[in-house]
């Protein structure tokens, strides 16, 4: 039995999870912090620890060196050659997964998605992101497939490539509508 049954305060440990989910939307060397416009994270930190929003990690091959250069030459002020590689790897991997009409930079609904698949109804989002954007997918109506691939290394130190990691978050349908509501007194509160 605990000593003090009072000592864990779910809102503190929510916190903690939304904090958690902010990081790994906005890792990276960049230090651009977050750009969260609804403070989605805070909402969705009860639903990931009730296991009503899950996350999967996935292995995404790397981008051969020839191409990885490639991608990387088309680099410009707007975007790094890091992002630019992430996103042309995550879509190839979609592409090898089904979503044949996987393409880069396609407005939306919840902003501009690095990686969309209309048929499949997948989004990928690279790098630093908006956590906002996943709360738009799971308040949208039909079925969606999210998937973050947070910055990293895409080589090892001796030059060779390295896996990626994605991330799948993973929902149940009724979870939309708990979110808006979740959202909407988030709002009325004032936070």
């Amino acid at each position: 039995m605990d000593a003090n049954p009072g000592s864990w305060e779910p809102q503190r440990y929510w916190r903690y999870t939304s904090y958690r989910l902010e990081e790994l939307f906005t890792r990276g060397r960049d230090g651009w912090g977050s750009r969260s416009m609804l403070n989605a994270s805070l909402s969705l930190a009860p639903f990931i620890e009730a296991g009503r929003l899950r996350m999967i990690m996935r292995a995404i091959p790397p981008l051969s060196p020839r191409i990885e250069k490639k991608v990387a030459s088309f680099s410009n002020a707007r975007e790094s050659a890091a992002h630019m590689i992430l996103k042309h790897a995550a879509c190839r991997w979609m592409r090898a997964n089904g979503a044949k009409d996987a393409e880069e930079e396609v407005p939306g609904y919840g902003g501009r998605f690095d990686v969309y698949s209309e048929k499949a109804d997948w989004i990928a989002e690279v790098g630093n992101s908006n956590v906002d954007k996943l709360a738009y997918a799971i308040m949208k109506p039909t079925p969606q497939r999210f998937t973050l691939v947070p910055y990293q290394r895409q080589a090892w130190r001796n030059g060779k490539p390295r896996r990626l990691i994605g991330i799948d978050f993973v929902w149940d349908a009724s979870l939309g509508p708990d979110l808006e509501a979740a959202l909407r007194a988030q709002r009325l509160a004032g936070r």
